[in-house]
């Protein structure tokens, strides 16, 4: 009985060996025994995963530890194992958000805009041919780009205390092609946590902004005044009426041309003044004219043209600075030139008087013309778009840790021109004064309004901003750190012209060309 208890403890004291000959064996099975009857232990707690593939130096990165992508060899449909990877980085960082919170990327070109958050790794750079996924020591990138006008890369915020560590990418940001549209290669989003090391980062050109629209909007001209409405005839009846007030309607103006004089027996009155009457008026724009005076031997006197109407303000060339916000860069567009100011309305004429010779009719006297409204101001032209910028960083209000990554900037864009004002609306002509009877020594014609003023041109438009090239923009007072690696602009695009070259205030100012820029937020 001795002898088979001395057997047994020998016999568990060998099972025991073998069990920790194979756990020695993580993280894989080096036995054939737990092969062979599949009763290896998990490997998951023998990990021992790198914070960063290039330190230490040579050590393999255990097919455990994240989730791998592939763009040539991988589907969305895998479950993102070194055998298996998925295809987009958009669905692996959703795999390890949950999970290992680690994604290696092969390195290949990835053609999607994708959003990075705090806590999660991205290591690119591995060659990864027949899926034996071999890190490239740093010289292998990984390229993560986005079709244009889109942002490749932004890295969020989240309620992770730990930061994103993204290592060996080349991140491109090609070309904008809106109008005033700008190429950023990564937006950093506010609260982000993140650091960026042996990297590329690299945005296109931003795109010219977009000119003015005219005043005239595709031809269309401005309102010409309303002619004048002519005066009763002499002997019409016992009062001879003036021309009716003519009012034009001008959106947020108007201009009315003054009523002509009525003609009655033996006096007659003076025609309105024309409005908008200018203030003060030592010309006398748009006066009445003055009724016949039989017994001081005068005779009516026609209305006056009415003024012109002033010509719109010019607007402002777009200025810095630009603003920067999650929604993207926002340059600053040329003013749109103001309105011009309708013209005012001719002042009535004035009437005769009536006389008996009218006989058995009645004895009014012929009535004066209405003026003439004056043409409706012409419409501003619009401002040109601002020019759009070219950012390698745009970091919001965010922690940003730059290791050996160099940046290049594309050039920024042009400003717009600013547009072409309408011209204003042609005055109206005045009514005529009303028919009398000089022949038969009866009452004398009424008199003439006076012509609507012509409508005021709009203002010229001002020029956008040009677009700036930045290596680096940032918002909220926290500046990147930066160690090492190189950061390159571009060339800064030209503000736009305004639509008077002779304005220099119109004109756009030019864009900047800064390695580091602090913008609005």
């Amino acid at each position: 009985m001795n002898e088979s208890g001395g057997t047994g403890r020998w016999m568990g004291l060998a099972v025991a060996l073998l069990g920790a000959a194979s756990l020695a064996g993580a993280p894989g099975c080096s036995g054939h025994t737990c092969v062979d009857t599949f009763t290896c232990p998990p490997v998951d707690e023998a990990l021992v995963c790198p914070d960063d593939p290039a330190s230490p130096e040579g050590v393999e990165v255990p097919a455990g530890c994240g989730v791998w992508v592939s763009a040539s060899l991988g589907h969305d449909d895998n479950d993102g194992s070194q055998e298996a990877p998925v295809a987009t980085l958009s669905q692996a960082v959703a795999k390890a958000i949950t999970g290992p919170r680690r994604v290696y990327a092969c390195a290949e070109t990835f053609d999607q805009a994708v959003t990075w958050p705090a806590g999660v790794a991205l290591h690119g750079g591995f060659y990864c041919t027949n899926l034996d996924w071999r890190y490239g020591g740093g010289l292998a990138k990984t390229r993560v780009t986005a079709p244009a006008n889109q942002i490749p890369l932004t890295l969020s915020g989240s309620a992770s205390p730990e930061p994103a560590i993204l290592t060996d990418l080349e991140v491109v940001a090609v070309n904008a092609t809106t109008p005033g549209g700008s190429s950023i290669a990564v937006m950093v989003l506010v609260d982000a946590d993140a650091e960026i090391r042996r990297s590329k980062v690299t945005s296109g050109r931003g795109a010219d902004g977009a000119d003015g629209d005219d005043g005239d909007h595709f031809g269309t001209p401005a309102k010409d005044g309303l002619l004048g409405k002519d005066g009763a005839p002499a002997c019409s009846g016992s009062v001879g009426l003036g021309g009716a007030m003519v009012a034009l309607s001008c959106d947020d103006d108007a201009s009315f041309g003054g009523q002509g004089g009525d003609g009655g027996q033996l006096a007659a009155n003076a025609g309105d003044d024309g409005e908008v009457a200018p203030a003060p008026n030592p010309q006398g724009f748009g006066l009445g004219g003055d009724g016949e005076n039989l017994a001081a031997s005068w005779f009516c006197t026609s209305g006056l043209g009415g003024a012109l109407g002033s010509d719109g303000e010019p607007g402002l060339g777009g200025a810095w600075p630009p603003k920067l916000t999650a929604a993207g860069y926002a340059g600053v567009a040329g003013g749109a030139g103001q309105r011009g100011r309708a013209g005012q309305g001719g002042g009535g004429g004035g009437a005769s008087a009536g006389t008996a010779i009218c006989g058995v009719q009645p004895h009014g006297g012929a009535g004066g013309g209405s003026g003439g409204s004056g043409g409706c101001g012409g419409k501003g032209g619009r401002g040109g778009q601002a020019g759009g910028a070219s950012i390698g960083l745009a970091v919001l209000t965010a922690d940003l840790f730059l290791l050996n990554v160099d940046i290049l900037a594309g050039n920024g864009g042009h400003g717009g021109r600013g547009g072409s004002p309408q011209q204003g609306g042609q005055g109206g002509l005045p009514g005529i004064g009303g028919a009398g009877l000089p022949a038969a020594n009866g009452p004398n014609p009424g008199c003439v309004g006076g012509g609507g003023g012509y409508g005021g041109d709009g203002g010229h438009a001002g020029g956008g901003l040009g677009g700036s090239s930045l290596a680096i923009a940032y918002v909220g007072g926290k500046e990147p750190s930066v160690v090492e690696g190189e950061r390159n602009p571009g060339l800064a695009g030209d503000g736009g012209a305004g639509s008077d070259p002779s304005l220099s205030s119109s004109r756009g100012q030019n864009g900047k060309s800064s390695k580091v820029e602090a913008l609005l937020p």
